[in-house]
């Protein structure tokens, strides 16, 4: 073997990558630097391995949920008997019948949805809801990072699963309106506001001698307007899913404290979240559902709809919430689409189509709770059986119901005060206050 040959051979002993030996230097430092860096990189938490697998398990649902339709599409074989020539070439394929699920179907997939967007982090015994997932606003390159919100401490009563994601509504794609904001919402006389028409509808507080207007048309968007009456702090909410209006009272000791709409809807109503403790609030009822205010609950007063042409004529002074002319026609046209179907869509905890009796799904009616006794008043009804105004007694109180329209009415109570009643959908009123009385006109 020549000098060259021992000398090739010598160098392919080497190990691969051994560079340390050409230059001389040690390869102990370098073995010990490369384990300080792997002691030094953080390994993945828990919350990470947790969204990881709550990906994986809502992609196995999913599967399994398509699967299932698809089986239950296809239509049982039964035996054929024999086509003459003639039939085979005349008769058409025909398309296997799809199987539509059924509102039972629908809420049960809606509470296993809730359920599975829940996670927990087991090294701190937390558990967190995902109230808003990961997506790109319009018009932005930048994804927004999913929202999550504590939900280990929660009311007395209060089940997650009663809590739903609607597509596209983004708590920060819509966000709630701030009085204290540095871009207020815009107020103006009624008799100076021209982008409503007579016939749309706006919601109407009163504190004292004050009064203020929000249009339905805007609020289909914004769900909530934060705003100040007469001194006191307030939140203005509505829901286009019940078509239900309330007013809550913030305390005095919160006025400071910023709000937002959480991206959720509990019984079908939005679901709102302080910024100083992260707690999820029912709009419809004021209660804190989670976080550290949960079971807390705050004060209502009543919230009336009204006609906007009536409205304005009656009180041309009183301040309106206003906009540009076009804002809110698109998602307004989509709520009349929502409404003309009498079918709801939305799985709602409390109410099912075949054993809830009443009007039909969405027929509105005023929900009146005095005590423990709950009565819903069907607006339609009413008006059919002439009672523009009806006098009734409840939880041993006398309750005189008015009725405007088939979409807005009133309640008082035996001196003319007004009542905090609901106008809102059956389905709605039905989904918050399960064990509801219905008026119906008497027979002779």
């Amino acid at each position: 073997m020549s000098d060259k040959d021992r000398e090739r051979a010598t160098r392919n002993k080497k190990p691969h990558g051994s560079e340390a030996e050409d230059t001389g230097a040690s390869s102990e430092p370098v073995a010990g630097e490369q384990r300080q860096q792997q002691q030094v990189e953080p390994a993945p938490t828990d919350f990470r391995r947790h969204l990881w697998l709550l990906v994986l398990i809502l992609g196995v649902v999913a599967a399994a949920w398509l699967a299932n339709r698809v089986v239950a599409a296809k239509p049982e074989r039964e035996p054929e008997a024999p086509a003459s020539p003639a039939s085979t070439e005349t008769s058409a394929p025909q398309e296997p019948a799809v199987k539509i699920p059924s509102y039972r179907e629908l809420t049960e997939a809606q509470r296993l949805a809730a359920r599975l967007s829940i996670h927990s982090v087991v090294a701190g015994g937390r558990r967190y809801i995902v109230a808003s997932p990961a997506h790109k606003p319009p018009g932005s390159d930048e994804a927004v990072a999913p929202r999550l919100f504590d939900v280990t401490e929660t009311a007395e009563g209060f089940d997650i699963a009663d809590t739903m994601q609607l597509p596209g509504m983004y708590a920060d794609r819509f966000p709630l309106l701030d009085q204290s904001s540095d871009e207020p919402p815009q107020f103006a006389p009624a008799k100076d506001v021209t982008i409503l028409a007579p016939d749309e509808t706006v919601i109407v507080v009163s504190q004292g001698e004050e009064s203020r207007a929000y249009p339905v048309r805007i609020l289909n968007m914004h769900s909530a307007v934060r705003d100040d009456l007469a001194g006191t702090p307030i939140l203005v909410c509505w829901s286009f899913v019940t078509q239900m209006p309330s007013c809550l009272v913030i305390p005095a000791e919160d006025a400071k404290v910023r709000w937002g709409t959480a991206g959720r809807f509990y019984r079908g109503n939005p679901v709102l979240y302080d910024e100083a403790t992260g707690s999820l609030w029912d709009s419809f009822s004021g209660l804190a559902l989670t976080g550290p205010k949960a079971g807390t609950r705050l004060g209502r007063i009543p919230a009336t709809v009204h006609p906007w042409g009536e409205w304005q004529a009656r009180r041309p002074e009183v301040l309106t919430l206003t906009a540009s002319p076009s804002y809110g026609q698109g998602i307004s046209a989509m709520v009349a689409a929502y409404l003309a179907d009498q079918e709801q869509p939305f799985p709602l905890p409390g109410y099912d189509p075949e054993t809830s009796g009443g009007p039909p799904a969405k027929a509105f009616v005023i929900g009146v709770q005095i005590g423990a006794q709950a009565k819903a008043y069907p607006l339609a009804a009413l008006l059919e059986a002439g009672h523009n105004t009806l006098e009734d007694e409840l939880g041993g109180e006398k309750v005189v119901i008015t009725v405007t329209s088939f979409r807005t009415a009133h309640a008082a109570d035996a001196e003319g005060n007004l009542l905090d009643a609901s106008v809102m959908l059956w389905s709605g009123w039905k989904s918050v206050c399960p064990n509801t009385e219905v008026w119906s006109a008497p027979t002779d």
